[in-house]
């Protein structure tokens, strides 16, 4: 299957998984760092049961790629601790068009380590994204950036330079040992570094959210599969990040309909136009 459709029910699953996450943490009681180090954790638990039921859990020598690995973990921690965050701050539809500045780092990242571009026509996408940002942070004719923007920004800086680094370790490992690895190993140094947030994990379990819980946990698992099977597969980072953008516009359909996020609702229609447009041009290359 062409990796284009592998991505586009990646993004699906990842966006419907991004609205149930939003559901969970809308509770003022539940913690985003408590959620991220149990969420990752279980993520990472699933998919290594796939991969080992299909005998796919295979770990290759670490020696040569030792830096990359580490690498890895230090992204993903920053990436999560952030993201979580973010996502209990701000209302969905507006985490995913900031977050999805997440492009512009990747290809950054890319030309800048794996000497990888895009054309003239993918970076003036990349500016019509960024401008969608914009459009949907301004309030009362002020640009205006919250604590959740900020996070948001963060993460995409991390998952940015994290995708890149991502296609190289893929060169490594297959898609599903390596999506266990980069949920598993992070999950648990967030929890190294965030000891006391061991006790509010136990509200997950609870009788009113563990459905919500492991549902996101399972249409996550799966996304991963399946956005890491894509990535194998193509030989340009840039674009790939920059075609999985896509998930922008889901969320903002998914969140106006079922999370009733109409607040500032122009802006965030215009944001997604111009990120759509931005979409576009950076894929009319392939």
């Amino acid at each position: 299957m062409n990796w284009r459709w592998i991505l586009l029910l990646s993004m699906i699953l990842y966006s419907v998984c991004t609205v149930v996450q939003k559901l969970i943490l809308k509770d003022g009681n539940k913690n985003p760092i408590a959620f991220s180090i149990l969420f990752q954790i279980v993520v990472g638990i699933l998919i290594g049961i796939y991969a080992f039921s299909i005998n796919s859990l295979a770990i290759p020598n670490l020696a040569p790629i030792l830096f990359s690995f580490g690498l890895m973990i230090v992204l993903w921690v920053f990436n999560n601790a952030f993201l979580y965050k973010a996502l209990k701050l701000i209302d969905a539809s507006k985490f995913s068009i900031v977050y999805s500045s997440r492009a512009f780092f990747a290809i950054f990242a890319s030309s800048l380590l794996l000497k990888q571009s895009l054309s003239l026509s993918g970076y003036i996408g990349t500016f019509f994204i960024i401008t969608g940002i914009i459009v949907v942070s301004i309030k009362s004719r002020k640009f205006e950036f919250n604590k959740g923007d900020i996070f948001s920004i963060l993460a995409a800086i991390g998952f940015g330079f994290e995708l890149t680094n991502d296609k190289f370790l893929l060169g490594f490992f297959n898609a599903y040992t390596y999506g266990a690895i980069v949920f598993l190993i992070p999950g648990f140094f967030l929890w190294i570094l965030f000891p006391n947030v061991t006790r509010e994990m136990r509200y997950y379990f609870q009788k009113n959210s563990i459905a919500q819980f492991m549902l996101a946990c399972l249409l996550m698992a799966v996304s991963i599969i399946l956005t890491y099977s894509a990535l194998k597969l193509t030989s340009n980072s840039s674009q790939f990040a920059s075609i999985s953008l896509l998930s922008v516009v889901i969320v903002v359909i998914l969140s106006t309909i079922f999370l009733k996020e109409r607040d500032s609702l122009l802006q965030k229609v215009i944001g997604t136009i111009l990120s759509v447009i931005g979409l576009m041009l950076v894929a009319s290359q392939l």
